[in-house]
């Protein structure tokens, strides 16, 4: 079998390429860990993903996320990222990632990584579409003869061992067919790749800091796959994302507007889609089948800006915005009961009676 070991060769990555923030390898993608445009900070939430993060950097362990689909996580994974890259402190709940990482020290665990140098982020998304070979690597027809491409998996071995310390990010590893999802077991049992006669294997003290997300199948996300046992008991660190509270979401959604007021109406309007706050069916527990995410308001916000600036009518930006943005979210007929429900509470709460 032959074993891909680190080789300073074409595939050596310089700092200034991870900087600009793509890296591309006959046909693969890596991508430097980037700044997502603000600080996702979800009180507890943010808390519990910081220390698996600190966890990871000491033993390694990969983590899972698990949360409905639009409350950020992925985000936050890219966002921790980044700060990692940059040597930047985590302002989040709980003090810095530098803070923590001192707490840790004086406990008697001593953190061995280099953080003078960019962290790559290798980024694999997950689809019901993601094949084997997409992962491990493909024979590709070459001016006449045949050339192996490596697939995701062993560029983020091969990325470690160059830098020493790399990440990788299986977003919606749920997506991925469950016989394709069993790539990832030698990697995360044994730290090496395996495919056909090849092997990709992490050299001794090098780290891969793996993370997958994870959409909860009970809340809105159709099109899923379950998740190996097998694979999911590797994951020791795991990690839960739900909504945010009030004050959290509000924080975040203020990335996007000071206007308070609007960011009431919308928050409110979420709340009562997700089983919170009175909701809008006969039992306020039950949430819709898709409740409005965070992500589904900030998208609103960022139409509703654009529709400012264009329309003279700030009345008609608010309408057309609030039907394409969030409206539209229940456009099937399986979803006609909710849609009228929500149309109805969007009337209530903003005076506008969009038309069907």
């Amino acid at each position: 079998m032959e074993n891909h070991k680190n080789t300073k060769d074409n595939h050596s990555v310089e700092k200034s390429q991870l900087i600009e923030g793509m890296i591309r390898r006959d046909g693969s993608a890596s991508f430097l860990s980037m700044d997502p445009g603000y600080k996702w900070d979800v009180g507890e939430q943010s808390k519990d993903l910081q220390t698996a993060f600190i966890s990871m950097l000491y033993g390694a362990q990969p983590a899972l996320v698990i949360g409905p689909s639009g409350t950020g996580k992925t985000l936050a994974v890219k966002q921790l990222a980044y700060d990692l890259s940059m040597g930047r402190s985590m302002r989040m709940h709980g003090g810095s990632m530098s803070t923590n990482i001192e707490t840790a020290k004086l406990a008697g665990h001593d953190l061995k990584t280099d953080f003078t140098r960019p962290v790559p982020l290798v980024v694999c998304q997950g689809t019901p579409d993601t094949t084997y070979s997409e992962l491990c690597g493909w024979w590709q027809p070459i001016d006449g003869g045949v050339r192996f491409i490596e697939g995701i998996l062993p560029e983020a071995v091969r990325l470690a061992n160059e830098r020493g310390l790399s990440m990788l990010l299986v977003d919606e590893i749920n997506a991925i067919r469950p016989e394709y999802q069993k790539a990832l077991n030698s990697l995360l049992a044994d730290r090496k790749v395996i495919f056909a006669d090849r092997s990709w294997e992490l050299d001794r003290g090098v780290k891969l800091l793996m993370v997958a997300t994870m959409n909860d199948f009970a809340v809105g996300y159709g099109g899923i796959n379950g998740m190996n046992e097998d694979l999911e008991r590797r994951f020791g660190l795991k990690v839960v994302m739900g909504y945010p509270k009030a004050d959290e979401e509000k924080a975040i959604l203020m990335g996007y507007t000071m206007d308070t007021a609007l960011i009431n109406k919308l928050i409110l309007l979420a709340q009562h889609t997700r089983g919170s706050e009175g909701g809008l069916k006969a039992d306020p527990t039950m949430p819709f089948s898709r409740p409005v995410s965070t992500a589904d308001l900030t998208n609103f916000l960022v139409a509703y800006k654009n529709n400012i600036e264009v329309y003279a009518s700030s009345a008609f930006a608010l309408e057309s915005s609030l039907r394409m943005s969030l409206l539209n979210k229940y456009h099937s007929q399986s979803d006609s009961d909710e849609r009228k429900a929500f149309r109805e509470k969007i009337a209530d709460i903003f005076g506008v009676e969009l038309r069907d």
